[in-house]
């Protein structure tokens, strides 16, 4: 019987651990849908954690298998959403076991890569920036 090296088993899980780190954490990419709220921003780091109450939260919408849009709302003491006209574009894009968000409006263009994305929980990376979002709860006044 061979024996195993001792750096061997170290080798095994390092090489386990670079395989399951590079894929994206996705369950289903209709769960982008719907209203998403800034709950920290990490970069160099450090990290940045919002005010709450959010005086703004980011809805998307996928409308075909690959293309949507994103506007910024502003939730209000009713429960509802006020928006301006204001609208972004995008276009979903699976490279390998990555998911890239590639967005567009008047002035500018730029990507982002969906690097969690379930139910409750939303991280973006861009510009060496990882954006987690939490999904955003509706509060009414009787709720404050």
């Amino acid at each position: 019987m061979k024996k195993i090296s001792f750096l061997t088993i170290p080798f095994i899980f390092f090489a386990y651990l670079v395989v399951s780190c590079d894929k994206n954490s996705i369950d289903d990419i209709n769960h982008l849908n719907g209203y998403w709220e800034i709950d920290v921003v990490r970069a160099h780091g450090e990290e940045f954690v919002p005010k709450k109450p959010a005086p703004l939260v980011d809805y998307y919408q996928v409308v075909e298998s690959n293309k949507g849009w994103k506007k910024k709302m502003a939730p209000q003491v009713m429960g509802e959403y006020q928006s301006s006209d204001a609208v972004v574009y995008f276009t979903l894009e699976q490279e390998g076991s990555q998911w890239l968000i590639y967005y567009r409006d008047n002035l500018s263009s730029w990507k982002e890569e969906i690097i969690t994305l379930n139910d409750n929980t939303l991280v973006l990376f861009q510009e060496e920036k990882y954006y987690h979002y939490k999904r955003h709860q509706k509060q009414t006044l009787n709720e404050r």
